[in-house]
């Protein structure tokens, strides 16, 4: 084998070890629990408690109402508040957790359902 084929097989070799080495775990761990809960649910508007513990920060997190995605991020921090706005008075929703898994979003196992209030409500608590 000359120089330039062991200098090339060299080359891919080392470029292998690196990106091998560089690989982020973005998997949730089994211990992992996962909490979502309607902390306030107005007429038009919805706060979700999001609750994620043991955290991996390289994970990417989804919570969809219904179809509609409300959030997608990393989370920094075990506890994480979500609001949701331009809901329909008087509606049902359910809303459900979901995260990244190279690269399918994959069912997170948490979920809740809330129902806005309807627009008297609002007036008679005034």
């Amino acid at each position: 084998m000359n120089h330039h084929a062991k200098s090339f097989i060299f080359y891919l070799l080392s470029c292998l070890l690196i990106l091998t080495s560089c690989k982020k775990d973005f998997s949730v761990p089994d211990n992992q629990e996962i909490q979502l809960n309607a902390e306030s649910v107005e007429v038009t508007e919805a706060w979700l408690r999001l609750r994620v513990t043991p955290i991996n920060t390289e994970t990417i997190f989804t919570v969809k109402r219904d179809t509609h995605t409300v959030f997608t991020g990393k989370l920094e921090k075990t506890d994480t508040l979500l609001h949701d706005e331009n809901l329909q008075p008087a509606h049902s929703y359910t809303y459900k957790t979901y995260h990244r898994q190279n690269p399918e979003l994959v069912e997170g196992g948490a979920s809740t359902s809330s129902a806005t209030k309807e627009t008297g409500a609002a007036i008679a608590e005034l």
